[in-house]
């Protein structure tokens, strides 16, 4: 009877242990969901605005941004992204020589691709020309390849590049055996032009023509 009484107290000691140490479990479980509970996120109910961080539960603005919730705009050019090394300049896009557009997204010298007709006035005479052609060159996107200068024929081409919104230069170059041809088209608009230019070679002159499309 001693040893069966010796296994009895140890085992309804065991299952007070046991039952102890799962009160206990479930104290602490209860202890960390009050905690939790108790100890709120800050930044819970806090909306950062443009791409604005919170911490602590004040929103963090990215640079460009303030206000409580980073709504404020203080950099005008914060959102404006210019394309083709354009430069944002109190919000607008400041666009290079041969762009433009809002973004500077669009080839400037595309708006003086066709065919043009006018009249060149040189030192030696007139020529009428009737179909003097300005059409995109694989030199560049800011490059034209001008066609039928001088009234020479259509095969009879040279190169120039937008060197300002509105000028077209040509620097000197062979336009046909013994012609060498330089000069710069200005445009008033995009349908209107004035073509300036010199002829060297076996016969030199200097002209000027005035052109529509």
């Amino acid at each position: 009877m001693g040893r069966r009484s010796a296994d009895f107290c140890y085992l309804t000691v065991m299952k007070i242990r046991s039952i102890l140490l799962s009160a206990l479990f479930t104290c602490c479980a209860f202890l960390m969901v009050t905690y939790t509970a108790c100890t709120k996120d800050k930044c819970d109910d806090v909306v950062c605005q443009n791409n604005g961080t919170c911490v602590d539960g004040s929103c963090k603005c990215p640079f460009g941004y303030s206000g409580t919730n980073c709504e404020i705009v203080t950099d005008p050019c914060v959102k404006v992204h210019c394309k083709n090394e354009g430069v944002c300049e109190n919000g607008a896009c400041k666009c290079p020589p041969g762009f433009e557009g809002e973004l500077c997204e669009q080839l400037s010298i595309t708006k003086y691709f066709g065919v043009w007709m006018g009249k060149d006035s040189c030192s030696k005479g007139s020529y009428d020309v009737d179909s003097l052609v300005i059409s995109s060159s694989p030199v560049s996107g800011k490059s034209a390849k001008i066609s039928n200068p001088v009234g020479l024929g259509q095969q009879y081409s040279v190169t120039g590049e937008l060197t300002k919104a509105n000028v077209i230069t040509i620097p000197g170059q062979s336009v046909a055996t013994g012609i060498t041809l330089s000069g710069s088209i200005t445009f008033s608009s995009a349908n209107s032009m004035n073509f300036s230019y010199k002829i060297s070679g076996f016969t030199s002159d200097s002209c000027s023509g005035t052109y529509s499309k």
